[in-house]
């Protein structure tokens, strides 16, 4: 028993060794006190999530993320006006990725990794050039401004590489409305820590919570991001708080994820970018979810 106790935690160590270099942490300034993830979840909120930002990588979720984001906040009767603001005058420059990742799943999510939905122009790696490839009005007027910048020429577009993870995500959301009561969460969520990093990481997250302080005639109202993986996210002003325990929390967001908002507006809020399994602390994994959804017992 302690043999096998011994090689699970040295099994464990292993398979974390990109989360606990430490050394380099330090060098970038993070805190290690707890671990990185708590001051990695605010770097992160800060340079994915802050206006003005770009993302790097994972262009094609990032776009399909923003779609799911203008569902939220710009249909269904009610329109953000300060969302629409910046959305109104924001012109999106995407890169095909004909090379998935090793935790991208984007193509079961119904993504098309070589052309991102909501892309006013779409660029292309061709190795010693970029292809530039123009989809939208808005994208013909960016191409317009930018043309001394440009050569004219056709260009092969690069193929679509293989996925290394695929699931079969037919039927599961319904599967997942009968399933609210299952004793299967208990399960999931027990290797959960609610640190949250998973929710700052995903790019179609988008809780958040309004501060507002009054000092006499003058104050302030403003919003910020916020995590449903948090206990004070539900916690209500008498006090009560319909999500107490871990296990609640969890199973709301897996579900807002892959049930609730396919319900609403539907489409899956999950783009598939990997990006909560590749920081995840404790090794929680959506594609093991998904995978022992489709293995219990549920009628859809």
């Amino acid at each position: 028993a302690k043999r096998k106790e011994a090689n699970r935690l040295m099994q464990y160590v292993a398979e974390r060794q990109p989360m606990i270099r430490y050394p380099e942490f330090r060098r970038r300034g993070w805190q290690i006190g707890s671990g990185p993830t708590e001051s990695e979840c605010k770097t992160t909120t800060h340079r994915i999530k802050g206006r003005g930002r770009r993302w790097n990588g994972d262009n094609a979720e990032a776009t399909m993320a923003l779609a799911c984001l203008d569902e939220v906040f710009l249909t269904r009767t009610y329109v953000d006006e300060f969302y629409r603001a910046r959305r109104d005058n924001t012109t999106l420059v995407a890169r095909s990725c004909p090379a998935p990742g090793p935790n991208c799943f984007c193509s079961s999510m119904g993504v098309d990794p070589m052309q991102p939905a909501g892309a006013d122009v779409i660029l292309h790696d061709l190795g010693e050039a970029w292809g530039w490839e123009p989809v939208t009005e808005r994208g013909q007027q960016l191409t317009s401004r930018v043309r001394d910048l440009l050569q004219d020429g056709g260009f092969e577009k690069p193929q679509a590489g293989a996925f290394a993870i695929e699931l079969d995500m037919q039927g599961v959301p319904e599967k997942l409305a009968a399933l609210f009561e299952h004793p299967l969460w208990e399960e999931l969520a027990a290797r959960c820590m609610n640190c949250g990093i998973c929710t700052y990481v995903c790019p179609s997250c988008y809780c958040f919570d309004i501060q507002v302080k009054n000092r006499g005639s003058e104050g302030y109202r403003f919003r910020c991001w916020d995590s449903c993986m948090y206990y004070e996210y539900s916690k209500m002003a008498g006090g009560h708080n319909p999500r107490e325990r871990k296990a609640d929390r969890f199973r709301n967001r897996f579900l807002h994820k892959l049930e609730f908002f396919h319900e609403r507006y539907g489409s899956l809020l999950c783009t598939g970018c990997g990006r909560c399994m590749a920081m995840c602390p404790h090794g929680v994994n959506i594609v093991t979810l998904i995978e022992r959804v489709r293995e219990v017992e549920g009628h859809v």
